[in-house]
């Protein structure tokens, strides 16, 4: 609809283009910090909030998600960090730390945790019309990432000095292809095929890749910047960027809009748009803005 919907800690805007509109618990939401936002077939707008309470907004009202109560009792002490909802209205959940589940439109559910608590965090990814869940769980407790599918089953990535159970994150790049991150190893998908290498000792960790319609991929590391680079494949091996971007700051999210500008959320310092990515963008001090 052209939209673009911002998650905060005091609820969500929305922008049109031309002005922001605000929502918080006086207008619906279940809680005011919003960590993620999902749109599902029918075109309505969900938040996954703090305290696990889903609710979404659809003709100009947010409501409830009707099952609540089952959340509560499922997951009373951590938040839902992905969902899905396929054409059924089933939706596939998963918890900040660990398990994951399904809830019916009717109301039945299914939750499979992982064996333990602390093994890190699973997510939801669509590949194509199937469903990927990806995430760190315990068998035997090697240095390893497991990735799980619904219809294949398991795939292991393995962990050059890696640690067990580090938090994983995994950036689509298309329907078919990812980028991974889990303790200073990245990953690549495409296709059927799978790479992986382990980044420099100085390297700061990965906190968002995103792929323009120019096919140019951003990187942006913790407290690191924003690194772009011309095709997923050099964004992959980290050779020759084409330009840095916010050296020391903590990028949170990238989003390309139907123009063409970029727009990034940057922590602690709001929202920066640029609205032709190929003009250099340079930061002047503030001797240099006065």
């Amino acid at each position: 609809r052209g939209n673009i919907w911002f998650c905060t800690d005091a609820g969500v805007s929305r922008f049109d283009g031309y002005e922001f509109e605000n929502f918080n618990t006086n207008d619906g939401l279940t809680d005011n910090t919003v960590f993620h936002m999902y749109e599902d077939f029918k075109g309505r707008v969900w938040f996954l909030t703090f305290n696990s309470q889903l609710c979404f907004f659809e003709e100009g009202k947010i409501y409830p998600f009707k099952h609540n109560d089952k959340l509560k009792r499922i997951i009373p002490d951590q938040y839902i960090r992905s969902i899905s909802i396929d054409s059924d209205e089933t939706l596939t959940f998963t918890g900040n730390r660990f398990g994951f589940g399904t809830i019916q439109k009717g109301g039945a559910f299914i939750y499979e945790t992982t064996t333990q608590k602390d093994t890190g965090e699973i997510g939801i990814y669509k590949d194509g019309k199937d469903l990927l869940v990806y995430g760190l769980r315990s068998f035997d407790k090697e240095n390893r990432t497991d990735q799980f599918d619904f219809k294949t089953g398991r795939v292991t990535v393995e962990m050059e000095n890696g640690q067990y159970g580090k938090k994983i994150y995994l950036f689509p790049i298309s329907t078919s292809d990812f980028l991974i991150y889990v303790d200073g190893v990245l990953g690549y998908k495409k296709g059927a095929e799978f790479v992986s290498r382990k980044l420099g000792e100085k390297s700061q960790g990965l906190s968002k890749a995103y792929i323009d319609s120019k096919g140019r991929v951003w990187m942006a590391y913790y407290n690191g910047g924003i690194k772009t680079y011309k095709n997923i494949q050099e964004a992959y091996k980290g050779d020759h960027p084409i330009e840095t971007l916010f050296e020391g700051k903590n990028i949170s999210s990238i989003f390309e809009d139907h123009s063409g500008g970029v727009w990034l959320a940057i922590q602690n310092n709001g929202i920066y748009y640029i609205p032709k990515p190929q003009i250099h963008v340079q930061l002047l001090g503030k001797d240099e803005l006065a």
